[in-house]
């Protein structure tokens, strides 16, 4: 099966006789489709053909799910068009599962724990409904995932809500090495080291099992969380 995310198409020099059954045939497509398209006011053999283009795709709405988008430069040339349109086209097409801008960027230190969590929440569901628009698998990426935990946890410092997302990505990605590592790690910062124990054994068994040179490190921390508290001198 050939997923249809979309296109970025030129169609200049094009007659309506090739334009036309093109447009009517994106519009009866039924599986979830993302088209982008562009044209430059001072590239006129492009811009014109292209404008007609979209104006027979705008003429009658889609029967299925189509996602169109179309630009239109009006200071740029044949020259100019595609940068622009490269950054604007990826961005459109991507844009139901795109995780470079979401809530979890307006955090900072100040945020607090509910926050986090809520922010998190809210970019997990955001993500399975635009993966699922477009006929992808909806479990948000584990190293985004990971990576938002661990941030959460060490640049943060709110061990609380880290256990929260970490145990979310250990659920979601169980044969995950890191996952349980750095859950571990929010579950010994947060105090529950009985736990912790649990959670570094288990990255000890896959990372032994995988290969994985991480073994060491993950052994130290174990001792180390076990080792009692040096007294005050």
């Amino acid at each position: 099966m050939v997923l249809r995310l979309g296109i970025l198409i030129g169609v200049g020099g094009v007659s309506p006789s090739v334009f036309e059954p093109f447009a009517d045939a994106i519009r009866r497509l039924r599986s979830p489709f993302r088209l982008f398209v562009s044209s430059g006011a001072f590239e006129p053999r492009i811009d014109k053909p292209t404008q007609q283009f979209i104006s027979a795709l705008e003429f009658s709405p889609p029967l299925g799910s189509l996602d169109f988008l179309s630009r239109h430069y009006l200071d740029d040339s044949h020259a100019l068009t595609p940068l622009v349109s490269l950054t604007d086209g990826l961005r459109f097409i991507f844009e139901p599962i795109g995780l470079a801008v979401s809530s979890m960027n307006k955090l900072d230190g100040e945020s607090d724990s509910t926050s986090i969590v809520t922010a998190f929440s809210d970019v997990t569901i955001r993500y399975s409904a635009g993966a699922r628009a477009i006929g992808l698998d909806t479990l948000l990426p584990e190293a985004f995932a990971l990576q938002s935990g661990a941030s959460v946890l060490r640049n943060m410092q709110k061990p609380g809500a880290a256990r929260v997302i970490l145990n979310w990505v250990v659920r979601a990605y169980p044969q995950s090495v890191a996952a349980h590592e750095t859950f571990a790690d929010a579950l010994a910062a947060a105090g529950d080291t009985l736990l912790a124990d649990t959670e570094y054994a288990r990255a000890i068994v896959l990372a032994n099992a995988a290969g994985d040179s991480s073994v060491s490190g993950i052994h130290a921390k174990q001792r180390a969380m076990k080792q009692p508290a040096s007294p005050p001198r």
